[in-house]
């Protein structure tokens, strides 16, 4: 952070004034200083008297009267006229302000904060504008207010934003104090992620996370040490901004959030609504929700019923058709009748189907324990009691349970019932609709 500019030229104040002992440039006694200028980090005074007592020393620019603090020799920033206090800084050039009064670090040029007075060191930079802190404070870039980060010395560009600030143990950083004990260290003493009733893992490259963050399959260490040693190989996500387990690759859940990780994976994609999920492109519209936003489902033609333990919704259309769509079968419990689960635990049938002969379940436990020893007719749909075989007339619709019985079969008419040929004209009727005793001799 910068402060204001030094001033070069003493510049009569009404409002209140100091005396130096003798004037900058005439050597007159007397001279008359705005109060500003005085432990302002520039020497105004030739005798620097109003940068005495300040609490710094003084580095003197060696153009015969001007002088610094000495905390700001090799800033970045030019303070002196002659540039003096750059020299022998590490770099080569300094870039001249606009209006020529100082020069700035090429660095520094375009790094948010305003150093040369004309303000040219910011302008053009590709951010919206520019904010003042306030009289003395600083001038940043105007998209740094409420962005979390405090700037200002005063505090200003994020005051008013929603949330309380805190500061660093060692005073060295303000920030949103929803900052502080979110696993990672954004204070340079570690003061914000202490005593916040979690171990923390200190990242290979000196930063930290959550200890529960290690191992967890999703690097979150820049360096990828909170993912070293685990026991599994890691996919690098291609914007470089990450990387997961590398058995996560194309198993249709998106860790990557560019993605990349279902990117080449032998199927195509969908990608919902929220950017962040992908569900195999099978699954738009297939009348259940892969997506957490719904989007695979939306604009498929149907309303959407969700189910009571949240986990999926399904196709509105598909409730009380006795087969259970939702995980907790809450798409066929409130439809006006009793209903039984199947050992599948998926579906569900009307309890009245229970030992009705006909298999409605796909493990066929609801024509089990019914009481009676089962024979399966040969359509695999329907069974029979085991004790009906053989009996004479047809229970199975395929008439199975009558076949290889060593005798013909005569169809009633009606009924879709058959009875064995030799009852035909027997005196007694066997088919319901009496057809087996029609046109006897």
């Amino acid at each position: 952070m910068k402060r204001p500019l030094a001033r070069l030229l003493v510049v009569a104040c009404a409002l209140a004034f100091v005396g130096c002992g003798e004037d900058l440039e005439s050597g007159l006694d007397g001279c008359n200083l705005d109060y500003l200028t005085v432990c302002n980090g520039s020497v105004d005074c030739a005798d620097q008297s109003d940068e005495v007592g300040c609490g710094w020393e003084i580095f003197s620019c060696g153009d015969g009267f001007q002088g610094i603090r000495t905390e700001w020799v090799c800033d970045g920033f030019a303070n002196c006229a002659n540039q003096s206090d750059e020299a022998d800084c590490g770099w080569t050039e300094l870039r001249a302000c606009a209006s020529g009064v100082g020069a700035v670090q090429p660095a520094l040029w375009c790094n948010g904060f305003v150093n040369c007075g004309d303000r040219s060191d910011e302008t053009d930079c590709n951010w919206p504008g520019l904010y003042e802190c306030g009289e003395g404070d600083a001038v940043i870039r105007s998209d740094w207010v409420c962005d979390g980060s405090v700037n200002c010395i005063s505090d200003s560009d994020e005051l008013g934003c929603g949330y309380a600030l805190f500061a660093c143990a060692d005073g060295s950083r303000r920030f949103r104090d929803d900052w502080a004990c979110d696993g990672f260290w954004n204070c340079a003493d570690k003061s914000d992620e202490l005593g916040c009733g979690y171990e923390i893992f200190a990242c290979a490259n000196g930063s930290v996370i959550r200890a529960d963050g290690r191992c967890n399959g999703i690097a979150v260490c820049e360096d990828l040490s909170d993912e070293q040693g685990c026991g599994y190989e890691l996919f690098r996500c291609v914007d470089g901004r990450g990387a997961i387990r590398a058995d996560w690759r194309c198993d249709l859940t998106a860790s990557c959030s560019d993605l990349s990780d279902e990117e080449d994976c032998g199927y195509e994609i969908f990608t919902c609504a929220n950017g962040t999920q992908v569900v195999n492109a099978d699954a738009r519209c297939n009348g259940f929700t892969s997506c957490s936003d719904d989007s695979d489902e939306l604009g498929c033609g149907w309303e959407l019923f969700a189910c009571t333990d949240g986990v999926y919704k399904v196709r509105a259309d598909w409730t009380c058709d006795t087969t259970a769509n939702c995980q907790d079968q809450s798409d066929e419990t409130t439809c006006g009748y009793e209903v039984y689960s199947c050992s599948n635990e998926l579906t569900v049938i009307r309890e009245t189907w229970r030992c009705d002969y006909f298999l409605n379940c796909p493990d066929d436990d609801d024509e089990t324990n019914c009481g009676y020893e089962l024979f399966r007719c040969a359509d695999n749909f329907q069974v029979t009691r085991q004790e009906w075989r053989c009996d004479g007339s047809t229970t199975c619709n395929d008439r199975s349970d009558e076949l290889g019985c060593g005798y013909s079969l005569f169809d009633c008419v009606s009924g879709g019932v058959s009875i064995r040929s030799d009852w035909v004209c027997d005196g007694t009727p066997n088919c319901l609709d009496g057809s087996d005793e029609q046109d006897c001799p």
